[in-house]
């Protein structure tokens, strides 16, 4: 546990930053009804239903911690900040100020209860729902999407104008799915701790707007007060009929008479409910078609709360939640619908095909066959979605949190992620995730290659003259045979080097230089840069190696076979790849380029392929890529590490490695800048120094950020943590001294 001697609770400080980290380390779940979760907040009473949900909790609580941290104390204390903040107070005294306006408006108790009200509103919890329409509209926009698609090239090939069949096809496809074009559900709530305070202020609304009637006729006998899931509601009811949609011009894109006539009269039907009002202590605001759709919130119908999806949470309802969200399966299926799209893609190309006029009938007849096979191949590899769950919680340290995926993917079971022992043991950034090299995705793609190369010369051959017929016969004999060869030595040699594998990619900075270009300037101190370094997994280092020398050796006869079989081989450049210097290293074999002194970098920045025993790497220095190839445990100590199941991704963050590696450029520039502003009053080197050196102990609270994700019963399971520790004292000294220390 993190701490120190002179707080107990300082994971409880300084919280606020990690809610920016959070969101990068935590993803984003008929109804299946189990046993309630209790937590206490609005996921008791939002309809199971839902497209979408989700909530920010304790958002006061996670402030607080920030301005009463001995962090934030450091960062008033410095003199710049005192200096910037006394100004800002003269400024604000200004007759024109925002701070005078403010003192006018609330001068006038209910505006001053108002600003209350708003304040406490978003103090607790904020929450966000969309209903099931959702699901209804992004299947709209599906078919709108595609159907837009191939409209314009259809057009082409009959001679018409493409903009106006791309409109045209958009009006179809609406008037089409009409029944399903409406507003969809969308409430925001917020939770209050005085709820009378607040149902006043939506009182004083309701006089306001009916205030407004005479100026507005659109509002009258629009703005109402019904009962709604046993709470009172101030509502606006609009209609489409409120659109003039008489004076849009359909007729340029009929072909036949009024044939969207249907859809505008859908148009004119649809209706909009906006409602403002208390359920319990909740203020909500909807925006739905009907306020028929709140009824769903009397907290009588199937809460998102017993939904099976949220089982995991359980354990975990009782823990200081800053963070729940839910997506449904029938939403992301409707959102990413790919599987629709292929076959669309696949309707919009035949119909493309059927007004081709220059192609002969067996060739279209071959060509649709294969389209249809296509599709089902790239229907295969599309995901069977489930619904996707996560929350996040403050701990003594930090923050953590999980999300669970119930969506099955292609070829993920199976996978094991060893890659992460290639990091370097402490990287600044590193993430990687698994798969699993059978070749099968391979094979499906060179056979669509081939398919497609099959289609493309047959036409070919039928409409080319003699002369262009010859050279093509020329070109394909000299290199046909070379592409067979890499095609073999990507199935025999290279798939089998990586059959248990994965992608990576480290982010370091321990190598240092005064001079990193002899175009700059030195620097009195060697200093840092990043390090990049990209990881492969490797089941078989040999047969590796020997696939990486057939390839280069492979590409340069496929150049000189290319060149040759031109009609005028001198006036094509020669491209060759030379064989790269060898070297035995530490943990492996490195291969490597030295570069041009002509670019004038430092002799330590070259290209680097180093084969270790489980991995590969391509890094920009043999050290950083000796430093990769080593099987090195990760040093960070993380809760998320400790995983169950088959790994499948992993991503660290080390921040006060980050600061580190700018500290000494931050120091390095004003130092520069400094040498400009001579005389400046309060801009002496030791001065601001000091103070940069503090801002630099602030930002190292944030200490460490890890995810990992991997399989648990079927599902796909994140589990992320932030580790943050608030300064021990008020740094006034040194960065150095002002860093947190641990308890023994």
């Amino acid at each position: 546990m993190l701490s120190h001697t002179t707080d107990r609770t300082p994971g409880r400080r300084w919280l606020v930053l990690g809610a920016v980290f959070a969101g990068l380390l935590f993803a984003t779940a008929g109804p299946v009804r189990g046993q309630a979760i209790k937590t206490g907040t609005s996921l008791s009473f939002v309809p199971a239903d839902a497209a979408f949900y989700s909530t920010m909790l304790r958002n006061k609580e996670q402030i607080d911690v920030f301005l009463k941290s001995n962090a934030y104390k450091s960062l008033r204390s410095l003199p710049l900040v005192k200096m910037a903040y006394a100004k800002l107070q003269e400024k604000l005294k200004e007759d024109d100020s925002p701070l005078k306006m403010y003192e006018k408006f609330v001068a006038n108790k209910d505006n001053k209860a108002l600003i209350e009200v708003v304040m406490e509103a978003g103090s607790d919890e904020i929450f966000i729902y969309g209903g099931k329409a959702w699901i209804d509209l992004f299947k709209v926009l599906g078919e709108v999407n595609n159907a837009q698609q191939f409209a314009p090239l259809k057009a082409l090939l009959e001679n018409n104008d493409p903009t106006k069949a791309q409109i045209r096809a958009i009006l179809v496809a609406l008037k089409n799915k009409r029944e399903n074009v409406k507003i969809p559900e969308l409430v925001f709530g917020f939770k209050v701790k005085d709820a009378k305070k607040a149902s006043a202020q939506v009182k004083r609304l309701e006089k306001i707007l009916g205030g407004l009637e005479e100026v507005l006729p659109l509002l009258k006998d629009k703005v109402n007060t019904k009962k709604i899931a046993d709470g009172n509601f101030l509502t606006v009811d609009l209609d489409g009929s409120l659109i003039p949609w008489d004076n849009i011009n359909l007729k340029d894109y009929e072909e036949n008479a009024d044939e969207f006539a249907d859809l505008l009269k859908h148009l004119k039907k649809m209706t909009l409910a906006i409602s403002l009002g208390m359920k319990g202590d909740y203020l909500l605001f909807g925006i739905t078609s009907t306020t028929k759709d709140l009824e769903k919130f009397d907290g009588k119908t199937l809460s998102l709360a017993e939904r099976e999806e949220f089982k995991p949470l359980a354990k975990h309802a009782s823990k200081p939640l800053t963070g729940i969200s839910y997506a449904a399966k029938e939403f992301l299926q409707a959102a990413t619908g790919s599987s629709t799209d292929y076959a669309q893609m696949g309707k919009g190309l035949k119909e493309l095909l059927g007004k081709t006029e220059a192609l002969k009938e067996e060739r279209k007849k071959a060509i649709e066959k294969d389209l249809d096979e296509l599709v089902r191949d790239l229907k295969s590899t599309v995901p069977n979605y489930g619904a996707q769950v996560a929350f996040s919680f403050m701990t003594e340290t930090g923050f953590e949190g999980y999300s669970y995926d119930y969506t099955k993917y292609p070829g993920r079971v199976g996978s094991n992620l060893t890659l992460h022992n290639h990091f370097g043991g402490d990287p600044i950034l590193a993430a990687a995730f698994a798969f699993k090299a059978d070749g099968s995705c391979y094979k499906t793609m060179i056979k669509w290659v081939k398919t497609i190369h099959g289609h493309v010369e047959a036409i070919f051959l039928d409409m080319a003259p003699p002369e262009a017929k010859d050279a093509y016969e020329k070109f394909t004999k000299a290199v046909f045979p070379i592409l067979k060869k890499i095609d073999e030595n990507t199935t025999k040699k290279f798939i089998p080097a990586i059959k248990e594998s994965g992608l990576g990619l480290v982010i370091d900075g321990k190598w240092t230089s005064k001079q990193w270009m002899k175009e700059l300037p030195g620097t009195p101190k060697a200093m840092p840069l990043p390090e990049l370094g990209l990881l492969l997994g490797v089941s078989d280092a040999k047969l590796f190696e020997d696939a990486l020398k057939s390839y280069r050796t492979l590409f340069n006869d496929l150049m000189e076979a290319g060149r040759g079989a031109t009609p005028m081989p001198d006036n094509v450049p020669q491209i060759k790849i030379p064989a790269p210097e060898r070297e035995v290293g530490k943990n492996g074999l490195l291969f490597y380029y030295n570069l041009p002194d002509e670019l004038g970098l430092d002799k330590q920045v070259l290209p680097v392929v180093g084969i270790g025993k489980t991995s590969s790497v391509l890094a920009f220095s043999k050290s950083h890529a000796e430093r990769l190839m080593a099987n090195t445990p990760l040093k960070i100590k993380s809760k998320p590490l400790a995983h169950k199941g088959d790994l499948l991704g992993i991503a660290v963050l080390n921040w006060p490695g980050l600061v580190d590696l700018a500290h000494l450029w931050i120091d390095f520039g004003v130092r520069q800048a400094l040498a400009q502003m001579k005389g400046e009053k309060g801009m002496d080197a030791d001065s601001v120094l000091k103070q940069v050196q503090v801002v630099i102990a602030v930002m190292k609270t944030f200490k460490s950020g890890s995810s990992v994700t991997y399989l648990e019963d079927g599902k796909r399971v994140s589990h992320g943590e932030i580790i943050l520790m608030d300064l021990p004292r008020v740094a006034s000294g040194p960065a150095n001294e002002a860093e947190p220390k641990q308890d023994k």
